[in-house]
């Protein structure tokens, strides 16, 4: 009898501590994924202040509007050609239907 109560106390003790080692696997790998995601929150709040952003990234990004900006303008400026050349065009043709009035 005491016996059977060994065996039974052992196979409990057993499982408890294969329960342990899981909780303990299960913790340590909360812990990690909440070191990750502190990690991406102080990022995330270090950007909303503007502190994420070394100098090179500021410079990439004014190199980048200025290129926008640039291109922008190089395609206002290739309408307002465009604009300009039928103008000139319309305005050649009412000048010549002009002279044969006059003629």
């Amino acid at each position: 009898m005491v016996n059977i109560d060994i065996n039974v106390a052992d196979s409990r003790i057993k499982d408890l501590l294969g329960q342990k080692e899981m909780l303990e696997k299960q913790i340590l790998e909360i812990l990690t994924e909440k070191r990750v995601v502190d990690k991406e929150n102080l990022e995330l709040e270090f950007k909303r202040q503007g502190k994420g952003e070394t100098e090179a990234d500021q410079k990439h990004k004014q190199l980048e509007a200025e290129l926008e900006q640039a291109m922008r303008l190089r395609k206002q400026n290739e309408v307002m050609k465009e604009s300009a050349e039928h103008m000139s065009t319309l305005l050649a043709d009412e000048e010549k239907k002009a002279k044969d009035l006059l003629d």
